[in-house]
């Protein structure tokens, strides 16, 4: 029989208890900074999500460079080769040559192109990022150029 101060008490309470020093620690309640450290993993998983898709940007931005370059290239050798570009006149340079043929505004924008392309280092960010503006503004004045030059042969044409 238990002893009376134990009667209708449940069967764990009569078990002997251990000495202090045996038990496990007795969990402390949660710190006050949990959440502030909850709220710094998802700071820290959303910068990781962004390099993500920043490192995939640059790389798209990469492959639309070194096309602009190729089509720049293209462009170039046909139109220079075809001598379809306006504007450019037959002029001697240094007296030697009086066929050299002085090279056309919208010939070396695309030369320029080509250089800009071939120099794009995508590993260097920042002048990446200015390289590609560059790029941009570029193949807008090449589009600009060529625009021109097709209203000057249907003009031609007719």
């Amino acid at each position: 029989m238990p002893p009376p101060g134990l009667l209708g008490k449940p069967p764990y309470a009569m078990l002997p208890r251990a000495p202090p020093h045996i038990l496990p620690p007795l969990p402390k309640a949660m710190p006050k900074d949990v959440g502030s450290t909850i709220a710094y993993e998802r700071k820290k998983q959303r910068a990781k999500d962004a390099r993500v898709r920043l490192n995939d940007a640059i790389e798209e931005l990469a492959v639309a460079i070194d096309l602009a370059g190729a089509q720049s290239k293209e462009r170039f050798n046909y139109f220079t080769s075809n001598g379809n570009l306006s504007g450019g006149t037959a002029v001697s340079v240094g007296g030697s040559n009086p066929a050299a043929v002085k090279p056309n505004h919208l010939a070396g924008l695309m030369n320029n192109t080509i250089k800009e392309a071939s120099s794009a280092k995508k590993w260097d960010r920042p002048s990446f990022v200015a390289l590609s503006a560059a790029m941009l503004m570029s193949l807008n004045a090449q589009c600009e150029g060529l625009m021109k030059e097709v209203v000057r042969l249907k003009g031609t044409a007719n």
